[in-house]
């Protein structure tokens, strides 16, 4: 019984040793742990590392076919006044697009502003009642035709 009890008490020795080793190398993460040893690796919290997503590289645009004189209201210089050149003077204004290619001062009061887009459209407007054979809008300070008149 006697090897028993010594057995055990270097057993519970060895363990307490290895139990004190343990703590003296590792800590408890408290201010009283022991400084890490020289050779000893101690574990690196893992780092979130964000790696930015590359955009695919731009294709530069297709140049547009563009016209040597284009007419009053041809803000793209396509040849054509239309929508397009209502959007393409609305970008400019608002959106900071591409500087007009065409003459853009519609209202010939030295200035590109909104007030050039609003007579773009009633330019639009007027020719497209022309070429379907109708009178154009009626603007203000002009008299409309009479009823029956020939006008």
């Amino acid at each position: 019984m006697a090897e028993k009890k010594t057995g055990l008490a270097v057993l519970s020795v060895v363990l307490a040793l290895f139990a004190a080793f343990l703590f003296w190398t590792y800590g408890t993460g408290s201010k009283y742990s022991a400084p890490p040893k020289a050779g000893v690796r101690t574990p690196v919290p893992a780092r979130i590392v964000v790696i930015p997503r590359r955009s695919p590289p731009l294709t530069p645009p297709t140049p547009r076919p563009t016209v040597a004189n284009p007419a009053l209201g041809d803000v793209n210089a396509d040849g054509i006044v239309d929508r397009a050149d209502v959007d393409y003077l609305t970008r400019f204004l608002f959106s900071h697009g591409p500087i007009p290619l065409g003459p853009a001062d519609i209202n010939h009061d030295g200035k590109v502003n909104q007030k050039d887009i609003f007579a773009l459209i009633e330019q639009i407007r007027e020719a497209d009642a022309a070429a379907a054979g109708r009178p154009g809008p009626a603007r203000a300070g002009t008299p409309s035709p009479a009823a029956g008149s020939a006008f």
